[in-house]
């Protein structure tokens, strides 16, 4: 077989798993968007009244339930953080005690001192939370 045949079946099967990965991409958001969108509405509702310590202790708790390997409980907990955060009482303050959005090694140390401070330090999906911190931070207040 030639170079050029080879490389053209090795472009072709590239190709082929590319479409692949973003039909199931499609696939798995089309299938799920409707209870993300609901799960929001439902924190949301839930939050009212709820400090954002409130609301990250609150994600850390459930954090417990989540395996590791899970990309929907990650997910879901990224989630939930945001959808509390964006109707914290002191969102605006405690916001500002985070990195802007602009200071991406700043925010990386936070995240790590944060979830190695003896408070976090037991909670294994800690930095998917002070991500979602930090979306929620990004945010307009009350958008999700």
């Amino acid at each position: 077989m030639s170079t050029a045949k080879l490389m053209g079946l090795l472009l072709m099967a590239l190709f082929l798993t590319i479409c692949l990965i973003a039909a199931g991409g499609y696939w798995w958001v089309s299938s799920n968007l409707e209870h993300y969108a609901n799960l929001y509405d439902e924190v949301v509702e839930e939050s009212a009244g709820n400090t954002a310590e409130d609301c990250v202790k609150q994600s850390l708790q459930r954090s417990k339930t989540c395996e590791w390997s899970s990309l929907s409980c990650r997910i879901e907990l990224r989630l939930r953080t945001q959808a509390c955060l964006s109707v914290a009482t002191n969102r605006d303050w405690y916001c500002k005690q985070t990195p802007g959005s602009e200071e991406i090694l700043k925010r990386a140390s936070w995240v790590l001192e944060s979830c190695e401070s003896s408070e976090y330090q037991d909670y294994p999906l800690c930095t998917d939370i002070f991500e979602g911190v930090f979306e929620a931070c990004d945010d307009e207040p009350g958008t999700p």
